[in-house]
């Protein structure tokens, strides 16, 4: 009849949203029946296919030999998923991802996936996703949403994507997802002005010297000469990476929503390390946590003290090499050291730093990798 004809027609309709060069397509259908590169299965620990609904639904069309890969093709440094051939499917591979408890482990580890397929191992141009988290987890729909935003906002703005053109998110209810997502997407499309004192001219480059004569030099050269009187030769370079600055103001919206009266959004502090020059090109990478400690959280540490920061930095015949970012601290609670994210508090408002003390902190340690912005990189003795 005409009503079922629409209804289908409804069913099986596509959304579309632009992430950088990446399509994600919200689309209404059956796992199984995707025509691309890569499909993504989620699966338990134990890798056995013929548990949970979408595994069960794809053992189905696969043999032996795909569950005797998914035990044995372990790749190095990847924890979460598995990649095997993938039987009678109209597809090129399976990944077969563990989804973790933990939505921001949840979403370093898809991020890791996504990465795995674009590069040159799979190069894959289309891969397809069930909506991860809303089965046996059970995960609040707005929290898949920005589990799946955080992690492609990631993959399409640190560094280039080489192969993936569309991304499929796969799920049943899809006109509930899309007026959720949409309402969520809009936050990507803020526009950032560029601060006023970034120099646009020329090549684009992610370090650039500052003119000592300058306005912007003397504020600080004032700051570090006040933390550490003793220093000088002062060497300043502004760092100017715009897909992170961007990710950066879009995340300082989400937390100026729920920021508590009695805090700031976000504070200038330092932080020290030998990967100054990578860090200003891409990100404060959380993978790294654990290099210098982890006393109060498995996040990114920034100190408010310069010396704290010089004890962790390159140094260099007899040069000290800091960052001095721009952190959202926001609402912040005590950490410890098993902390992978800060939690919220008792009525429910979002924590998005954790500290060594409360009354007065040290420490703030971050755990989104867009929650710092690396504004300069100073040298000095």
């Amino acid at each position: 009849t005409p009503v079922t004809r629409t209804l289908q027609e409804k069913m099986y309709q596509a959304y579309d949203f632009q992430f950088g060069q990446v399509v994600v397509q919200l689309v209404a259908g059956d796992i199984v029946k995707q025509e691309c590169d890569v499909i993504v299965n989620s699966v338990d620990s134990s890798y056995n296919l013929n548990l949970g609904k979408i595994s069960a639904s794809i053992y189905k069309h696969v043999d032996k030999q795909v569950q005797q890969e998914c035990h044995q093709n372990r790749i190095d440094g990847c924890d979460y998923f598995r990649l095997t051939s993938a039987g009678s499917l109209p597809c090129k591979w399976i990944l077969h991802f563990v989804v973790p408890d933990d939505l921001q482990e949840m979403s370093d580890s898809f991020l890791q996936l996504l990465q795995y397929a674009d590069s040159d191992a799979l190069q894959a141009k289309t891969i397809a996703v069930p909506c991860l988290g809303m089965g046996n987890q059970r995960k609040k729909l707005e929290s898949v949403i920005l589990f799946f935003r955080d992690s492609i906002q990631c993959f399409t703005c640190f560094g280039s994507v080489k192969c993936i053109q569309y991304i499929k998110i796969i799920i049943q209810f899809v006109k509930l997802l899309y007026h959720a997502v949409k309402k969520n997407h809009a936050t990507t499309k803020i526009l950032t002005n560029l601060p006023k004192t970034w120099d646009l001219t020329g090549k684009p480059k992610y370090l650039n010297f500052v003119n000592p004569q300058s306005e912007e030099f003397k504020a600080i050269e004032n700051r570090l000469a006040t933390a550490v009187p003793t220093i000088s030769d002062i060497k300043i370079e502004r760092v100017q990476n715009e897909s992170l600055y961007r990710l950066y103001s879009v995340k300082k919206q989400e937390v100026l929503l729920h920021l508590q009266s009695d805090r700031v959004a976000e504070m200038d502090l330092y932080h020290g390390s030998p990967n100054y020059e990578t860090i200003a090109g891409t990100y404060f990478n959380r993978g790294y946590a654990g290099a210098t400690g982890t006393l109060y959280g498995k996040g990114t540490y920034f100190a408010t003290e310069l010396q704290t920061a010089m004890k962790h930095c390159d140094r260099q015949d007899g040069y000290y090499t800091v960052i001095l970012a721009t952190v959202l601290t926001g609402n912040y609670t005590k950490g410890y050291g098993n902390m992978r994210d800060a939690g919220v508090n008792k009525d429910g408002v979002l924590y998005d730093s954790s500290v060594d003390n409360e009354s007065n902190p040290k420490f703030f340690v971050v755990y989104h990798d867009a929650s710092a912005y690396p504004k300069y990189v100073v040298t000095f003795t």
